[in-house]
């Protein structure tokens, strides 16, 4: 059976060092990583907001227009008016 050495101040110190450069290894070039997401999230916010705009003056050209079942509606009821009026 194998003995276990004994945990000393000194191994405890190496053995934290080790895992605190492990660590700062993991998390080397993550800043990188945010600047890309960041330009990324500022391009689709760019992108969103075109699309709005895009919305926007579409839903101003479309004021006032009549949707086709208004349209067939008001066809409909033209063509009851017409024949009670035997104009057809």
């Amino acid at each position: 059976m194998k003995q276990e050495k004994p945990i000393t101040r000194e191994y405890l110190d190496k053995s934290l060092e080790k895992l605190a450069i492990m660590v700062k290894r993991g998390f080397d070039g993550t800043d990188k990583q945010f600047v890309g997401v960041n330009k990324s999230f500022e391009g689709n916010r760019r992108e969103h907001q075109l699309i709005l705009n895009r919305l926007d003056r579409i839903g101003r050209k479309l004021e006032g227009v009549v949707y086709r079942q208004e349209f067939e509606d008001l066809k409909e009821r033209i063509k009851v008016v017409e024949e009670a009026l035997a104009l057809k």
